[in-house]
C-alpha cells in the first residue's frame, strides 16, 4: 500500500482460468458489499520484467488520477482503455516540469483570473476541449453560448491568443490543462498530485 492506493500483483494464470477482469469485478462487488465502500480499480496488462512493472505502475497511477479528476464512477477499469488519457497526463506533466514547453499564455491567463476574478482559463479550456463548439462549452460551464462567445472574443483581445491557429490551440489547451487546481498564477507547474 502506498498512501491511498493498494497495488496487487497476480501471477499469470494458465489458459482457461478466471481472467483478471473477472477477478477484479468479483473483488469490487465483494468489497463494496462487505465494507460498504466504493472502490476505483484499474488493472494493467501483464508485464514481463521489472521495467514493465514500473511502467505499469506509472500508467495505473495516471489512470487513477484521471478517473478521480473526471469524477468517474467507482468500478473496475482497464488501463489500456484509458491509454489516451494516460498519454495526456504525461503531456501535462511534461508541460508542468519544463518551462520551455510553455508559451506563457497560461501564466498570464491564470494571473488575470486570479487578480480580477474572471474565468478565462475555464472558458478557454472548455472551448478548446469541445473543438470550438460554443454550445457544448456553454452546456459544460452552464453558461449561455453568447456568454462563451463574448469571453472567447475578449480573451483573444486581452491576451493576444490566436485560436484560428491549430498549433496555438493545441499548446494553449496543454498549458491550461496542465495547471494543477489551486496553483497560483506564478506557479502553474505545481507538483503533481
Amino acid at each position: 500500500m502506498v498512501k491511498d492506493r493498494m497495488y496487487v500483483l497476480l501471477e499469470a494464470a494458465p489458459r482457461g482460468s478466471v481472467t483478471v477482469s473477472t477477478l477484479a469485478a468479483h473483488f469490487y462487488q465483494r468489497v463494496t458489499r462487505l465494507l460498504h465502500t466504493n472502490l476505483l480499480i484499474v488493472r494493467s496488462e501483464p508485464v514481463e520484467d521489472p521495467d514493465g512493472l514500473r511502467q505499469a505502475r506509472d500508467d495505473l497511477d495516471r489512470a487513477v488520477s484521471h478517473l478521480r479528476d473526471a469524477g468517474a464512477r467507482p468500478g473496475s477499469y482497464a488501463a489500456r482503455d484509458l491509454h489516451a488519457e494516460i498519454v495526456q497526463q504525461r503531456l501535462f506533466h511534461a508541460v508542468r516540469s519544463d518551462p520551455m514547453l510553455r508559451t506563457g499564455f497560461g501564466r498570464i491567463i491564470i494571473a488575470h483570473d486570479s487578480t480580477r476574478g474572471t474565468a478565462y482559463r475555464a472558458t478557454l479550456l472548455s472551448y478548446l476541449r469541445n473543438f470550438g463548439d460554443v454550445r457544448a462549452a456553454g452546456a459544460e460551464l452552464t453558461l449561455h453560448e453568447n456568454t462563451v462567445r463574448k469571453r472567447i472574443r475578449r480573451a483573444q483581445e486581452l491576451f493576444g491568443i490566436a485560436l484560428e491557429n491549430p498549433t496555438h490551440r493545441l499548446l494553449l489547451e496543454l498549458e491550461l490543462g496542465a495547471v494543477v487546481p489551486g496553483a497560483t498564477c506564478g506557479d502553474p507547474e505545481v507538483a503533481e498530485r
